[in-house]
């Protein structure tokens, strides 16, 4: 089993390059250990990737985002990942805020990467040689990042929470991407009964805190 490194990048031109469900897939960036970087340019499908992909680990930085478009898109189910931003997360004892990878290629690197290209991927349009650095610059620090994250880990003695964090991501991932089936006409009347109970309560409180001195303790 090896590590294939991803990341997407979308069509955000209306605002909704983080839905699934309402943008696309405009490059998918993939690299192994080997660092042999593969760029496709508006996949119609993924069939060649398919197995290398639900067979191995996957690594990204908020691997959940790719693995929803890559499920609706194109069918594949990420089994096995390594986020680097969950790591980072875990390292930091969830005290911290979740991280975007600019911060942690700083953190290891010293390099400032540059995301003024990241809303720029429209479809149909050609891809310009800036787009396609900006694209794999996302996924070249990766391997790396990884290799830090767990020796850090390795000697904090996290390993545990770490697996048990990422096995939990493709289940999410699934998890968002089915939603929940709610019953409308219900939701309005629970609405309605916690509107009513929450003026009830408000009433109450009112003429508690507003009693005059004659009537405290009748």
């Amino acid at each position: 089993m090896s590590f294939i490194f991803i990341d997407i990048e979308t069509d955000d031109s209306d605002g909704f390059g983080l839905d699934p469900y309402r943008s696309t897939v405009v490059t998918f960036q993939a690299m192994t250990s080997a660092k042999k970087p593969l760029i496709l340019h508006e996949p119609k499908n993924l069939d060649s990737l398919k197995e290398k992909l639900e067979n191995n680990v996957v690594v990204g930085h908020n691997i959940k985002f790719e693995a929803k478009y890559l499920k609706l898109h194109f069918g594949v189910t990420l089994k096995q990942v390594y986020d680097t931003q969950i790591a980072e997360n875990v390292l930091a004892g969830g005290t911290k805020p979740l991280v975007p990878l600019t911060d942690l290629v700083f953190k290891y690197f010293g390099v400032v990467l540059n995301k003024d290209l990241q809303r720029s991927f429209i479809p149909g349009d050609t891809l310009s040689s800036a787009q396609i650095d900006y694209a794999l610059q996302d996924i070249l620090y990766l391997p790396e990042i990884m290799k830090k994250q767990l020796k850090e880990i390795d000697r904090l003695g996290l390993q545990d929470i770490l697996n048990i964090e990422m096995k939990a991501i493709p289940a999410v991932a699934w998890l968002e991407l089915s939603g929940i089936n709610v019953d409308i006409e219900k939701l309005k009347e629970i609405e309605v009964f916690v509107a009513e109970l929450k003026k009830q309560s408000e009433e109450t409180l009112i003429k508690c805190t507003f009693r005059t001195p004659a009537n405290i303790g009748q």
